[in-house]
């Protein structure tokens, strides 16, 4: 009897066992399958939140510059694929936080940019010399050095949206161009210079909106003579940016020949015509244009290029 007894208490003692066993294996179980389907819920609904998308362009790269600030105009473009509510507006600073905001998803802003936002950029260095009149043996010579520089800064163009989801579109302005120069003058002997002296003419002819007029014409009217291969030609019309100029098609500006009796070299009493070249460089509505024309002497080697002359003329619109 004791011994059937001790056998039903092992047999009971067992199935409590084996369902203590089977209820926990249940009950982790669920909560696996309970935390699975938190984590995938969670997943779907960082999916659903879309940040805004965000667009933007200048349309009309004219900046106008103080000496505070520069604006210029934008065009921007958002939208969010959610349909969500959003704020809007633009980061001048790249601190990432919204200096200007926008009240429209499109829309063309005046931005109001600090200088001290804008990098400088060097985009021309130029040297011209210029040597004055002999007087007992002796001539001032003056180099200026004429450095052109470009400023350039980025902006962002931020939004978040009402989950929170952000987003950022970086937007890139170049700025005015400035030009500063500095001169340096010393007093040589006559016996060291090559002398060249110029004359100018207006070049004959009405100019208007073509991109072909006839400038003006400079003359060699003494000096050495001039390897045609080491002359560089350069314009300034109006106090503009210099642009060079080339005997053949490849510069906004062209120069041809005149009274020339030596094809190798530009001699004493020769000339050469200025002409637009497929740009409208001077359109002649306010009667002209002042243009100074740089004439340099292209050094050999190791030799630096030189300037032989500077000559300010006008281009007379009605001749």
């Amino acid at each position: 009897m004791v011994i059937l007894q001790f056998i039903l208490q092992t047999i009971m003692n067992a199935i409590r066992a084996f369902n203590v066993i089977t209820l926990s294996l249940i009950l982790v179980l669920v909560g696996c399958f309970g935390a699975s389907d938190g984590t995938v819920s969670a997943e779907e609904n960082d999916e659903l939140n879309s940040a805004p998308v965000l667009d933007a362009t200048s349309l009309f790269q004219e900046v106008v510059c103080t000496n505070t600030s520069c604006s210029i105009d934008v065009y921007h473009a958002a939208v969010d694929p959610d349909g969500d509510s959003f704020d809007l507006g633009w980061d001048l600073d790249l601190d990432g936080v919204i200096d200007t905001q926008l009240n429209t998803n499109r829309g063309i802003e005046t931005i109001q940019i600090p200088t001290g936002y804008f990098v400088s950029a060097i985009t021309d260095q130029y040297v011209e010399s210029s040597q004055g009149v002999c007087e007992n043996s002796l001539a001032i010579v003056t180099e200026t050095t004429y450095t052109v520089a470009s400023q350039i800064t980025t902006i962002a163009l931020l939004a978040e949206d009402s989950n929170g989801a952000t987003s950022g579109y970086l937007h890139t302005v170049a700025g005015e161009e400035t030009m500063t120069n500095t001169s340096l003058s010393i007093i040589v002997s006559c016996q060291s210079l090559d002398l060249f002296t110029w004359n100018s003419n207006d070049a004959s002819g009405n100019m208007g909106d073509s991109t072909n007029d006839a400038l003006i014409e400079v003359t060699m009217a003494s000096g050495s003579a001039l390897d045609w291969s080491r002359v560089a030609i350069s314009i300034s019309v109006d106090g503009g940016t210099p642009q060079a100029c080339s005997d053949d098609a490849a510069a906004s500006c062209t120069y041809t020949t005149f009274e020339s009796g030596n094809d190798q070299a530009w001699e004493a009493g020769e000339g050469i015509t200025i002409m637009e070249n497929g740009q409208d460089l001077c359109d002649g509505e306010d009667g002209g244009c002042a243009i100074k024309v740089t004439i340099t002497m292209k050094g050999i080697g190791n030799a630096a290029d030189k300037g032989i002359g500077i000559v300010n003329t006008y281009a007379d619109a009605l001749q």
